[in-house]
């Protein structure tokens, strides 16, 4: 697969995203935008963006149960805009990942 190719794919994973019911992309970017207010050297993963992105939606009186592709989506369109760096890498804490490693991020400086 070429990058090319993972560009297109989260490009249409966002864009399903704005169906009707759906609309949690904008929950993901707003927690995404505020965890990179923290600045460096706050660190996070996707695991933080999908808790903070829970709880907009939820003040929202909306539930989040968003494409499993769309935060990681997000995350790389972050990255690819020079909004984000990744520093590292570690297990998953959600049971659904099994511990597989998923990024640590900070913002770009």
């Amino acid at each position: 697969m070429t990058l090319t190719d993972r560009h297109e794919g989260q490009a249409a994973v966002i864009a399903a995203d704005v169906a009707a019911h759906r609309g949690y992309a904008d929950y993901v970017r707003e927690a995404l935008d505020g965890l990179i207010e923290l600045g460096d050297p706050w660190r996070f993963t996707a695991e933080d963006v999908r808790t903070d992105a829970h709880w907009c939606a939820e003040r929202d009186g909306r539930d989040f149960d968003p494409a499993p592709n769309l935060i990681p989506a997000i995350l790389g369109g972050y990255a690819r805009a020079g909004r984000i760096v990744r520093v590292n890498d570690v297990a998953s804490t959600r049971r659904s990942r099994h511990g597989s490693r998923i990024g640590v991020w900070r913002a770009a400086r």
